[in-house]
């Protein structure tokens, strides 16, 4: 028999993978996240033959304001399931239902249910026990609307070997060892390090060149000016990224400043705009509780590229 839903996308593990994601067209104004189920073997019990009839449907669950499936009830003799391959269900969240603004924020979750007939005609009832949480919002500083898993956790990437070593070996000291960085201060503990060491050590997406981005790049420029004087070709970096609610200016000293191979700082900053828009990290917003988006840095070792959280795109279709 089957178990839980297998959802086929997730967060990804690459801030370089910027592919695009499982596209899934919607109608009008709606959020379109994508299950697939597999069965591959079963196993009979009772009075349960080859020939016994199983039906399976994925449903909007405890979460279901604004959500709905395309379709509904599958069927098929339970020795029939192991041919059928992936079968697919899109679950829509309409963006009219969300009561939040600007992103039109929606969150939802799934399961899977179902029941059997064995050849006596005794009725079975199936309902998987997990049900995956997933996201769609409409911020308008994406290229397009879209869905994103939420039970992982985001995370930029920055790995040895692409060329801006010198920034990865910045971010592990700031992370690891922030008593030998700079600006000094004593008891320095600087947040958004892969894995977690606590629930709030994670770091919020505010807008480039906004005014949060602005007082952070203040305050780095003054961190920087009390450094030795840079070499030919090297650029201040910032730890945290200036990018983020908990840059330099956010005044509790917990960041890190260092002269840098500018290529280095400059390839790793490119890496941004694609990771932002690949994971969905919303902008934070001090008047929604809780903020919309948190994410996380891991630095250091290469990582497996995997697919991203990304899980469809809202796309906005003509009348019919």
């Amino acid at each position: 028999m089957p178990g839980a839903p297998v959802t086929r996308a997730r967060r990804g593990d690459s801030a370089a993978d910027t592919s695009p994601g499982s596209r899934h067209a919607s109608a009008a104004g709606t959020d379109t996240a994508k299950s697939g189920i597999r069965i591959d073997s079963y196993e009979r019990a009772g009075k349960f033959t080859s020939s016994s009839p199983l039906t399976i449907q994925v449903r909007c669950r405890d979460l279901d304001v604004g959500c709905t499936t395309d379709i509904g009830e599958i069927t098929h003799e339970l020795g029939d399931w192991p041919d059928q391959g992936w079968v697919d269900w899109n679950m829509h969240s309409d963006e009219a239902a969300s009561p939040q603004a600007p992103e039109k924020v929606l969150r939802n979750n799934f399961g899977l249910v179902g029941y059997a007939y064995d050849d006596a005609g005794i009725y079975v009832e199936l309902d998987g026990k997990s049900q995956p949480n997933f996201r769609c919002d409409s911020a308008g500083y994406f290229a397009t609307p879209a869905c994103v898993f939420t039970d992982v956790i985001p995370r930029l990437n920055y790995v040895y070997g692409d060329n801006y070593d010198e920034v990865v070996d910045h971010i592990r000291r700031a992370q690891n060892n922030p008593d030998v960085t700079h600006p000094p201060k004593p008891g320095k503990v600087i947040p958004g390090k892969y894995p977690p060491t606590d629930l709030d050590s994670g770091l919020y997406r505010v807008e480039y060149e906004g005014s949060t981005w602005r007082k952070n790049r203040g305050a780095k420029n003054t961190a920087c000016a009390t450094l030795p004087p840079p070499q030919k070709g090297q650029d201040c970096d910032e730890y945290p990224i200036a990018s983020t609610k908990q840059g330099a200016g956010f005044g509790d000293g917990n960041f890190s400043v260092e002269y840098l191979d500018e290529g280095h700082n400059r390839r790793a900053g490119g890496k941004l705009p694609g990771y932002y828009s690949w994971d969905r990290i919303l902008y934070w917003d001090n008047a929604t509780k809780p903020p919309l988006d948190q994410f996380r840095v891991k630095a250091g070792q290469p990582t497996r590229v995997s697919g991203p959280r990304h899980v469809g795109l809202r796309t906005r279709l003509p009348p019919a």
